[in-house]
């Protein structure tokens, strides 16, 4: 597809882009980037567009100890291509989504698998996760028109609206499927009263991610599976320390997430009007009109960027493709009106900054309680959540207004 557009000419593959910065006078972006055989190179563009996302940049919590580990280590987003777990002891550091998809697998073969787990979630049960589409429905999916598209908009639409009620702090909704979800982990690992203390969060669901149950509970309860209710405190030669004891571990993998919280930042190095840089502008706290664009960085957008992140339901691939008609539309104003500088007033950014807000203090993803990777640590700011429903925030996106920004023309 990509090739038969014509696309693939002006695409640099394996090329990372290092710094951007805006030029007042030209209005233009003066960027630099270092390809993978150590290159480096540089070009001026009208527009600058970071889509680097916001779980992108692994983060590797700093151990003692890592430096003398004698097996081998790795973040799942920097994965061992040989890695071979057949009757080692392996140690996953981290319960989330990333975790609870990889370990089903690591225990088939492992002698021992260790979990440490610093944060408790709540897993979802889906009946037909992994499970074959039936022949009957098959033909439908061949043969109906349209039926695909409604089988997928009628799932989709049963989950947003589920999850945009269930989100809202305190509501009946979120009680009963709190009282609904404890009782599933209950039945699942046999009642067994260590691993219910361990596993049962305090706080509630949708606070943090909801998990697809992928047979992590049952998988709790093997002989050869130990989950370890506490932070790591060290690394040793041979071994994992936690809660004061030693766990022997071959290999260590570290499910820890991504620098979530810092955008584009962690990859590179972003310098907008008057020499001040993204990470100045921004601070503790990233915040962006829609999510996409920001005072004092004429001609930049990012995708995936603050509070945008869809956690009421849907699909970020929906949300990506929002992110992209909308800067699509900033570009051909600019190419269709001769506009030189496009950046978004600061009222019209500060006056949707405070609507977020005031939605978020309504949502589960505050509680105090609550540790998660939508987060920002030292503020407790939710940062990536989007607290509008998806067809509110497609209707703020659907058509770029030109009266939101401030606007250079050529002469």
């Amino acid at each position: 597809m990509a090739a038969q557009n014509g696309i693939t000419p002006n695409v640099q593959l394996e090329t990372t882009v290092e710094t951007a910065m805006y030029d007042e006078n030209a209005c233009m972006w003066d960027v630099t980037f270092r390809s993978k055989d150590g290159s480096t190179g540089s070009m001026r563009t009208n527009v600058y567009v970071a889509a680097v996302g916001q779980l992108s940049i692994p983060k590797i919590p700093p151990i003692p100890g890592q430096d003398v580990f004698e097996g081998q280590a790795c973040h799942t987003a920097q994965y061992i291509q040989d890695l071979d777990f057949t009757g080692k002891k392996v140690a996953v550091v981290g319960t989330g989504a990333t975790a609870m998809g990889i370990t089903r697998e690591i225990e088939k073969t492992a002698e021992h698998l260790t979990i440490f787990q610093s944060t408790p979630q709540w897993y979802v049960d889906v009946p037909n996760h992994k499970k074959t589409i039936s022949e009957e429905e098959q033909w439908c999916f061949r043969n109906v028109p349209f039926y695909e598209r409604w089988y997928r908009f009628s799932h989709l639409r049963h989950i947003v609206d589920f999850y945009f009620d269930a989100l809202t702090s305190g509501s009946e909704t979120n009680r009963t499927l709190q009282e609904t979800l404890t009782e599933y982990i209950k039945e699942k690992v046999n009642h067994d009263p260590e691993l219910v203390r361990k596993m049962v969060p305090a706080h509630p669901p949708i606070c943090t991610r909801m998990l697809v149950d992928n047979h992590w509970c049952t998988m709790m309860t093997k002989d050869n599976v130990t989950l370890v209710d506490g932070r790591v405190e060290a690394l040793t030669k041979d071994a994992v320390v936690a809660k004061g004891s030693e766990y022997p571990a071959d290999i260590v993998i570290y499910a820890t997430g991504f620098q979530s919280t810092k955008f584009c930042l962690p990859a590179m190095e972003v310098t907008g009007k008057g020499g001040k840089s993204l990470a100045e502008h921004w601070g503790d706290t990233p915040t962006a009109y829609l999510g996409i664009t920001t005072p004092d960085f004429p001609n930049f957008f990012m995708t995936y960027g603050p509070n945008t992140n869809v956690s009421s339901g849907g699909s970020i691939i929906w949300c990506a493709e929002t992110h992209g008609r909308y800067i699509g539309q900033c570009i051909t104003a600019m190419v269709r009106d001769g506009i030189k500088s496009l950046e978004v007033n600061a009222d019209v950014y500060k006056k949707y900054n405070d609507l977020v807000e005031a939605e978020l203090e309504k949502t589960a993803w505050v509680d105090p309680g609550c540790m998660s990777w939508y987060k920002v640590g030292k503020t407790g700011k939710v940062t990536n959540n989007l607290p509008d429903s998806l067809e509110g925030y497609w209707e703020k996106t659907r058509i770029v207004n030109l009266d939101d920004f401030e606007i250079q023309v050529e002469k």
